[in-house]
């Protein structure tokens, strides 16, 4: 019997089965579907990758999302999580220059919240760059060397500082960034309540970040009927698609290219399945 095993969610009355993200699971059309403890089966209409994408709202140890969602994220599940973060774009002013600066000579950018990742923990301030002094060795134009990532940004005139630890102030604009960073949470506990789902993550996020974007993919599994067992969160299911669930009988595919051949073997266990039963009457017989 070709069978597969993994963690899902449905509710009273819905179609929808959604498998954690911790397993990979493809359901052939026409395959049963058992769910938790529950002896009903279900066959299979379709099965599809299912993918989430909603704006969130962070409380450092849990996020909300709008709408009811419990079903479609379960305990254990993980999530990308995108959040908006600000690059510099163009240095606008000089406020505070220095007399002795040299071609080439880099700056730091002080101040600001850095936006910081699981692949980048401490953050990247923006730097930039000089390309023309004046006779007076002052600074006349400056490259942009790195843009940076910033949750909140530093106010203009903003202070920034070379190797030397020497100092000159700037206006500077900042916009959107062309890339964002992402944090991998897994959740803890989900809660529908008002309008809302409560995701609790494993660990907190930054204070400074407020809002952002969830993204995440699982298989979602549509069933032929609508599920009458009670409502189930992460619950074991299992599939079988070659054989029927309780006597095993052969099942026939689409587009078989030997069905005699299947027809005969279910017939044969057909025949042994009533034999059985054949001899369980008659020694039921005699005992009377």
């Amino acid at each position: 019997m070709h069978s597969t095993s993994f963690s899902g969610s449905i509710k009273n009355g819905s179609k929808k089965l959604y498998s954690s993200t911790n397993f990979l699971v493809t359901v052939p059309n026409g395959s049963y579907v058992k769910v938790g403890k529950n002896e009903v089966f279900y066959q299979a209409e379709s099965c599809r990758k299912f993918t989430l994408k909603k704006k969130f709202k962070s409380h450092a140890d849990h996020i909300t999302i709008k709408g009811d969602y419990s079903s479609q994220i379960s305990r254990g599940d993980s999530a990308q999580l995108y959040f908006p973060e600000k690059e510099l774009v163009h240095v606008t002013k000089v406020v505070k220059n220095k007399k002795d600066s040299i071609f080439g000579e880099i700056f730091t950018i002080e101040g600001g919240s850095l936006a910081r990742s699981n692949n980048n923990l401490s953050g990247s301030p923006a730097k930039i760059k000089v390309t023309a002094v004046n006779k007076e060795k002052q600074i006349q134009e400056f490259l942009i060397f790195e843009g940076g990532g910033y949750l909140t940004l530093p106010e203009n005139p903003v202070t920034a500082i070379n190797e030397s630890g020497q100092k000159i102030k700037l206006n500077l604009e900042f916009d959107e960034a062309a890339e964002n960073s992402v944090f991998e949470r897994d959740f803890i506990s989900i809660k529908f309540q008002n309008g809302e789902t409560r995701l609790n993550m494993s660990y907190k996020f930054p204070s400074s970040i407020s809002e952002g974007e969830l993204i995440f993919s699982k298989t979602e599994i549509t069933l032929e009927r609508e599920y009458q067992g009670p409502t189930a969160f992460n619950a074991p299911c299992q599939t079988s698609s070659d054989f029927s669930p309780i006597h095993n009988i052969p099942l026939m595919p689409p587009n078989c290219v030997s069905p005699h051949s299947i027809y005969n073997k279910a017939i044969e266990t057909i025949d042994k399945r009533f034999h059985a039963l054949d001899l369980e009457i008659a020694k039921l017989k005699q005992r009377g």
